[in-house]
């Protein structure tokens, strides 16, 4: 796939989809704008580290939502256990109260 971008034209050979290199091609030139548009630097060289900055800050965010997620989801799951153990036990108390009586 050919890609122009900062002045720059290269070929990317990948086993990727074409669309989704599209997509992040795509991606990294809105990265590229912000830089741009919040920059006063012309160096297309410091604006595209800036850009992948960015973009790997997005990266970070996102692996850390996920965590949190899976934190949240392991968290769900053990008091669902505790809750399943706690039924049983008021389950088997309640049965043992009516076999006293």
């Amino acid at each position: 796939m050919k890609i122009h971008l900062l002045g720059a034209s290269f070929t990317i050979q990948t086993d990727e989809a074409p669309e989704y290199l599209r997509q992040v091609v795509s991606h990294f030139e809105e990265q590229v704008a912000k830089v741009q548009a919040s920059s006063t630097s012309e160096d297309n060289l410091i604006v595209a580290i800036l850009a992948g900055i960015l973009t790997t800050d997005e990266l970070h965010k996102c692996r850390e939502h996920i965590a949190r997620s899976n934190q949240l989801e392991d968290m769900a799951q053990e008091a669902s256990q505790v809750a399943s153990q706690l039924i049983h036990s008021i389950d088997e108390s309640i049965e043992q109260s009516r076999q006293e009586y």
